[in-house]
């Protein structure tokens, strides 16, 4: 899709991008995105092996055990939950009992940066961003597990503390929905220092969280050994599961006849004739770089137990997402 285009006609015509789904995010697609919650889940399995299996043994973490009541031993009781004290007091065997902890704590982290304000196809990768997120939070609610929030953009951020209510759905979709309607076309802010995709790693290792899942929905633009060694960090007391939002645009240039780049402050267009002359050396490049970005992200998840959901920009982010989990339920072997 032309977007410069759409945007010229639109302020031509008088008709605003921003009411646009494709564009911005609808308020109310947000809230509809709760009926297409089912289908899959951030509960474990309660079989030999989860969808989250992969890497490492354990189950997706966030569930503990709570102390239920102190008994006398019986065959088959784990010995690891002798409690010797009471037992060399009262001279018979005692053990402590415990219960499944019935509540996890989920973070969504999404990047609402000026570069998710992109897209070739269908919809803008704020927007699937978006609305990924949104379908995130209806289902951890629909599991009774409490979810907190962490929305950036290049220049600020929203915190909001693990919880489970409506109260704080609605908070947490408004105020998405207001910081994806920030974004525009256009320089704007470009001498102010910008949040780089580090600096929201950084934010989540200071919450010092453990058993913790979090989500990251993100294009992951700029990121680097840095990013990647925080992101190993944050994984080895916590899950992560990371959502690659890429355009085709950003993977290859072959179908491209014309070229703009920009360093936020100055933009330099290619013609055809340019990118003709030199195409096989800019698609190589550019292909190697967007490679290098994937690889280098897949390396700091190998600590996770999910892989990376890989999802575009057709308007199909709903189904993909879906999809992932289902490939990682079959490769676990469970029906």
């Amino acid at each position: 899709m032309a977007w410069k285009s759409w945007f010229a006609t639109a302020n031509k015509s008088g008709d605003s991008p921003h009411d646009d789904p494709r564009i911005y995010t609808d308020l109310n697609d947000l809230l509809k995105i709760k009926a297409q919650k089912t289908g899959f889940s951030f509960v474990p399995q309660q079989g030999r092996c989860s969808i989250f299996s992969g890497l490492h043994e354990s189950r997706l973490r966030g569930r503990g055990l709570n102390f239920e009541e102190l008994r006398h031993y019986n065959n088959g009781d784990d010995v690891k939950n002798l409690d010797w004290k009471v037992t060399l007091r009262t001279g018979k065997p005692h053990v402590r009992a415990y219960s499944e902890e019935k509540e996890r704590q989920i973070w969504l982290c999404v990047d609402q940066r000026q570069s998710m304000f992109f897209s070739s196809q269908q919809t803008m990768k704020s927007v699937v961003a978006a609305n990924l997120a949104a379908l995130c939070l209806w289902r951890v609610l629909a599991d009774a597990d409490r979810v907190g929030g962490y929305i950036f953009n290049d220049h600020s951020s929203f915190h909001l503390k693990p919880q489970r209510s409506n109260a704080l759905a609605m908070q947490f979709i408004q105020q998405l929905h207001t910081v994806n309607h920030q974004l525009q076309v256009g320089i704007s802010g470009v001498d102010v220092p910008k949040i780089r995709l580090t600096d929201m790693l950084a934010t989540l290792q200071e919450l010092q969280a453990k058993s913790k899942t979090f989500v990251i929905i993100s294009d992951w633009y700029g990121f680097d050994e840095e990013c990647a060694n925080r992101l190993r960090a944050l994984q080895q007391h916590n899950d992560v599961i990371a959502v690659h939002i890429s355009d085709p645009l950003e993977q290859n240039l072959r179908n491209v006849d014309s070229l703009i780049t920009s360093d936020g402050h100055y933009q330099l267009q290619l013609s055809s004739q340019q990118l003709q002359r030199n195409k096989n050396a800019l698609q190589h490049a550019y292909q190697a770089a967007f490679l290098a970005k994937q690889n280098l992200l897949q390396q700091a998840l190998q600590l996770s137990a999910f892989s990376i959901i890989d999802v575009g920009t057709d308007g199909n982010e709903i189904n993909q997402f879906k999809s992932a989990f289902h490939m990682n339920h079959k490769n676990s072997g469970e029906e």
